[in-house]
């Protein structure tokens, strides 16, 4: 989901979209926890995107120790958000591994033969590791 500044940029579980795409969902990554500190300002926030036929793969980037992660979810996550009544972002984010380093989410591309399509945002690794493969 596109924010109006990059420290808004989240990937959610969609749960309502309109013309222009999804406005609400449900945090996977960063989890809402991680999105804001403790007195609300933004602390990590996706600085771009891959997918892949059934990956996404994440990069974020944490502001107040300035570190990347790399996170992967499963793209066969099957959940209905209107039967969940608590712990909703709990139970999705079953479907997501992370972080990672750079070095692990290479080995982890790799491992899984993972082919990327598309690029969404800004990510330097996943943009040259699509150039290498």
């Amino acid at each position: 989901m596109k924010g109006d500044r990059e420290e808004d940029d989240v990937v959610v579980y969609c749960k309502e979209k309109d013309n222009s795409g999804c406005f609400a969902g449900v945090y996977i990554v960063p989890s809402y926890d991680l999105h804001y500190d403790s007195i609300g300002k933004f602390h990590v926030h996706v600085l771009g995107a891959a997918v892949s036929n059934n990956v996404i793969a994440v990069e974020t980037f944490n502001k107040f120790i300035a570190d990347t992660n790399y996170w992967f979810i499963n793209k066969s996550l099957s959940f209905h958000l209107d039967t969940c009544v608590v712990d909703c972002e709990k139970s999705i984010n079953k479907y997501c591994e992370g972080p990672f380093n750079k070095e692990r989410a290479l080995e982890y591309l790799g491992a899984k033969k993972i082919k990327l399509k598309k690029m969404y945002g800004h990510s330097k690794i996943f943009s040259d590791y699509m150039k290498g493969m």
